[in-house]
């Protein structure tokens, strides 16, 4: 019987572990985000958001985005919208009054956005990313993705419509 060198089954381990995390950190990398674990989770089954992501207000993508919102005020409450905003290094703010339970940093590194870059997150009221964007966007879009969206065709049934 053959005898088996303890290093090459250490090489042999050192491999397996290597290629599961790399496995693992790809998997992570392609499945959505689940916002119930950013401290978001007070929204679940309730409102559906959008995060805003911006490093400053002085960010022309954040203020095209604002003025989408402001013009689609209508359409917002009708879907049980909830706007987050992350901008800088000030407080996060949820439809404009700040909240202290959410910590910008953390959502940054949870939704894996850099500190200098804008970006527009939609999130269900399952708590999945449900798109995700890098230039502003306008919300005739966002309102026809939500609209797809099972639980929202429901709602529409709900409401007679």
């Amino acid at each position: 019987m053959p005898v088996i060198c303890r290093p090459m089954l250490l090489g042999v381990k050192n491999n397996f572990l290597r290629v599961g995390l790399l496995a693992g950190i790809l998997i992570s990398m392609l499945l959505p985000n689940c916002a119930f674990g950013s401290g978001l989770q007070k929204f679940g089954w309730d409102s559906r958001l959008i995060i805003l992501f911006s490093p400053s207000t002085l960010n022309n993508d954040f203020n095209s985005q604002k003025r989408h919102v402001y013009e689609s005020i209508d359409g917002v409450v009708e879907r049980h919208i909830r706007i987050i905003k992350v901008v800088g290094r000030g407080p996060v703010t949820v439809d404009g009054l700040i909240d202290t339970t959410l910590n910008g940093p953390k959502l940054r590194s949870e939704f894996r956005i850099l500190r200098k870059q804008f970006s527009i997150i939609l999130i269900g009221k399952d708590g999945d990313e449900k798109g995700r964007w890098v230039r502003p966007v306008s919300f005739k879009k966002l309102f026809d993705l939500i609209d797809e969206m099972p639980m929202r065709i429901n709602e529409i049934y709900e409401q007679g419509g």
